[in-house]
């Protein structure tokens, strides 16, 4: 355990009691207008868990699908991992296959 550790474990605890006093208010959150997110998802050998990884976030998530795009980080000598996420791309409009140049 390094001194930056202790000193990030310190903060977050002190933190962490300062905001347990705050209500978070839903109404509050959901006033405030959506921005545009993108989240990346690097997959190797992922062939077997990329699609319900996908499809559970996309199910899940509480936020517009116009608002948000998730990148497929792929590489180009894994086919199988390939072949899934251009499935994704064509089953969602906010999913995208980015291949990586170098195997």
């Amino acid at each position: 355990m390094g001194i930056d550790d202790f000193i990030w474990g310190l903060v977050t605890l002190t933190l962490r009691t300062r905001y347990k006093k705050q209500k978070l208010d839903f109404r509050q959150l959901n006033s405030v207008p959506p921005k545009l997110l993108a989240l990346t998802i690097a997959a190797w050998h992922e062939e077997n868990v990329l699609g319900d990884v996908v499809d559970n976030i996309i199910q899940s998530t509480d936020y517009p699908k116009s608002m948000y795009h998730i990148f497929l980080g792929v590489y180009p000598n894994d086919e199988a991992t390939i072949s899934v996420a251009k499935e994704l791309e064509k089953k969602y409009p906010n999913v995208h296959t980015v291949i990586n140049e170098l195997p």
